[in-house]
């Protein structure tokens, strides 16, 4: 499916250049929405915290930096691709995309005066072709808070049993669709509400394909977190749960590192139950790892 085109709107911003000419620019993004804050900056772009002017309603809109080159294009549309077709409670649900070419020089002034507006010191990245950029903006449900922003307290394992139910029945769906999820991490898990996560950040989602009954996919190249990568660089979702599970910043790296080599740490002693799962989900043997439907079956989440 092909992003929405949208026709120019009728609101101009101006630019009073070095050489004195004025650079007009009509922008979609700045007429329909009012940005009440800046959720991210980052390599990608950036995500805002807005409301529509039409429907009075609240929406991230992420802004993605391409290049113009038409083969870099097609690659970055593929978040947008992904949400059309994904229709989950436990992912963050699509609204629409559209693409803005504004000048350079523009865009640069724009951000600047919003970045300061907001406290923010952190530029965005920007592919040029000649004096313009081009830039996809995906239209999103909004949530309230990340699973890091979580995890920074402390919970007990009840609270954190049903979403690792929700978190897995969306993985199970994002693969029955024919997508894998290459960047599944806690900054990458939204709060809608108290009681629901959904998956977000389907950037790199790519697609699943099977030859006789296995898996071919990018999945070896050097993509998404190293944190949270398997050995084989091809299930996070493992790691992820077992960072929730744990629900302990310190020491992760190592505790990681060891799983990833075969040599867990005994740091489950006293949780039996919990143990075993734990196993299951980072065994280095990736046709021993549990799956995402073996996972909803089992007897530890039901």
């Amino acid at each position: 499916m092909g992003l929405p085109r949208r026709e120019p709107s009728t609101v101009t911003s101006k630019l009073h250049t070095n050489d004195q000419h004025f650079l007009y620019y009509t922008s979609k993004f700045f007429e329909e929405f009012t940005i009440s804050n800046i959720l991210g900056v980052g390599s990608y772009g950036l995500v805002f915290r807005t409301e529509n002017k039409l429907d009075g309603l609240q929406y991230a809109v992420k802004r993605i930096s391409v290049e113009s080159n038409l083969g870099t294009r097609t690659n970055a549309f593929s978040e947008a691709t992904a949400m059309q077709q994904l229709d989950h409670p436990s992912i963050v649900k699509y609204k629409t995309s559209w693409i803005e070419t504004p000048p350079i020089l523009w865009q640069m002034t724009e951000d600047l005066e919003m970045l300061k507006r907001f406290q923010r010191s952190a530029m965005p990245t920007y592919h040029r072709c000649d004096q313009t950029a081009t830039f996809i903006y995906i239209q999103m449900e909004l949530c309230s808070y990340t699973l890091s922003d979580w995890l920074n307290l402390r919970h007990t394992d009840p609270q954190i049993r049903p979403w690792f139910r929700q978190i897995t029945s969306a993985v199970e769906y994002i693969h029955e669709k024919g997508f894998i999820h290459r960047d599944l991490k806690p900054s990458n898990i939204l709060f809608s509400t108290p009681d629901t996560v959904k998956i977000c950040d389907l950037g790199l989602a790519t697609e699943r394909k099977l030859e006789f009954g296995n898996e071919l996919t990018g999945t070896y190249t050097i993509i998404g977190s190293p944190l949270y990568m398997a050995p084989e660089q091809a299930n996070t979702l493992n790691f992820t749960e077992y960072f929730v599970m744990r629900n302990s910043l310190a020491n992760r790296m190592e505790i990681f590192n060891n799983y990833r080599s075969g040599k867990p740490n005994n740091i489950l002693w006293n949780q039996p139950k919990t143990k075993e799962f734990i196993t299951l989900l980072t065994n280095v043997d990736p046709k021993k790892r549990s799956t995402s439907t073996e996972m909803l079956q089992h007897k530890f989440l039901n």
